[in-house]
């Protein structure tokens, strides 16, 4: 009867964890489809929602403010119009509706997070739109 009673409740803990799954993916499609758009490069570290990029897992895995390839949704229309002054270099950032290859975490550091998904990554960020004045690699 144990055995029987296990199995009920690992099956419900997958089927659980496939509708919250299902539902995270129709909560981004219905915000979009509600007036909002994903913005790249204008969430702070650990504040960009999910599936936000290379270097990130899910919503609050940034590690770079601004990061380029990190999204927030914001309202349609205002992405490109948003502009951040609190960076630590000084320099403004815009948002914009492709990642950006700025303030990305670098390749070395990508493969330390995630081994064997270095050459990937360096594939993937070079079709990101590079941004005049800035190194697409952030420092330290």
């Amino acid at each position: 009867m144990a055995k029987k009673l296990t199995a009920k409740v690992s099956a419900g803990a997958v089927g659980a964890a496939v509708a919250a799954v299902l539902m995270g993916v129709g909560a981004a499609e219905h915000a979009q489809a509600a007036g909002k758009e994903k913005c790249y490069g204008v969430s702070k570290a650990g504040e960009n929602a999910c599936a936000a990029g290379p270097g990130t897992t899910c919503a609050g895995t940034s590690t770079i403010d601004y990061q380029g390839n990190a999204w927030s949704l914001v309202p349609k229309g205002k992405c490109e119009t948003i502009t951040v002054t609190d960076a630590a270099d000084g320099k403004e950032r815009n948002g914009s509706l492709k990642p950006l290859a700025r303030d990305l975490p670098s390749i070395d550091a990508h493969e330390k997070a995630f081994p064997g998904k270095g050459k990937a990554y360096e594939e993937q960020i070079k079709g990101y739109k590079p941004v005049e004045g800035f190194e697409p690699f952030a420092k330290g």
